[in-house]
């Protein structure tokens, strides 16, 4: 992996997000594209969310949210200029996810905040889903108010033999060497012509990685089942295939990638 792009947006979480994409920059030796995408409509309504009703002069807030934002951009290449790692800024004018999309495809890696709130456009949970399923490569989920993010700990791969799984297992390669170690477990009762755990840790051997795998289930793929074991063996980060069935189906009925999307204990690998 080395291009990575971070999604840069005024939050809460914006902290812990660039801290974790400085520490896996630095270990998988990339180059960091901070994007910032939104419209100015956007930017607006983003910034300050009852100014448009109050019949203060449009022009104006156009204008405070412009100096707003460049005071947002300022504070963080101040930051970044101190790093030892090499990076570059993009603005995009169109909103949001699509922009992201965008920038993603010559991106080996996108880095986005897990959150269980609705705190703005691009802090929400309709926010991650549009960036898992829209961007075709692997997306790294940081909880909002992690501290610590280590690239080379321990890594718990959940596996079920679907497509999603195999997509984030051959993703994940690059994290996997770094690792100190790796699990990988078997979750749900896997389906007709589906790829066994032993297919999978024969085809990570083939890329020179020895790992550890066990049978951890036998009923139907839970989240709190993968949390679970990703406590067991205190995992610094997930590795999981999303959104097995149709994003609004999980969004109305609650699912697996739903549920991780919007916990706050790991970091998560997906890929759709």
């Amino acid at each position: 992996m080395k291009s990575i792009l971070l999604h840069m947006n005024d939050d809460e979480a914006q902290g812990s997000r660039m801290e974790a994409a400085l520490a896996t920059a630095r270990v998988m030796d990339a180059h960091l594209t901070c994007c910032h995408s939104i419209s100015l409509s956007s930017l607006v309504v983003n910034t300050y969310p009852l100014g448009v009703w109050t019949g203060y002069p449009t022009d104006a807030l156009r204008k405070e949210a412009e100096e707003a934002w460049q005071r947002f951009r300022d504070k963080w290449e101040a930051k970044l200029a101190k790093e030892d790692v090499p990076w570059t800024w993009a603005r995009l004018h169109i909103d949001s996810a699509h922009g992201l999309q965008r920038k993603a495809l010559l991106a080996d890696l996108t880095i986005v905040s897990l959150t269980d709130r609705d705190m703005g456009i691009q802090s929400s949970k309709r926010f991650l889903g549009e960036i898992v399923t829209g961007i075709r490569g692997p997306v790294l989920g940081i909880p909002e108010d992690l501290k610590r993010f280590e690239p080379k700990g321990q890594v718990l791969v959940a596996w079920d033999g679907s497509e999603e799984a195999a997509r984030a297992l051959r993703s994940s390669i690059p994290f996997l060497k770094q690792a100190d170690n790796v699990l990988v477990v078997r979750v749900g009762k896997g389906k007709v012509g589906h790829e066994g755990l032993e297919s999978a840790a024969r085809y990570l051997g083939y890329h020179g990685l020895e790992v550890e795998i066990d049978e951890l289930v036998e009923k139907e793929t839970d989240s709190y089942t993968i949390l679970d074991a990703a406590k067991g063996v205190a995992a610094d980060l997930i590795v999981m295939g999303a959104y097995g069935r149709p994003r609004m189906a999980e969004m109305m009925l609650g699912g697996v990638t739903q549920h991780m999307l919007t916990q706050r204990e790991f970091p998560v690998l997906f890929t759709h």
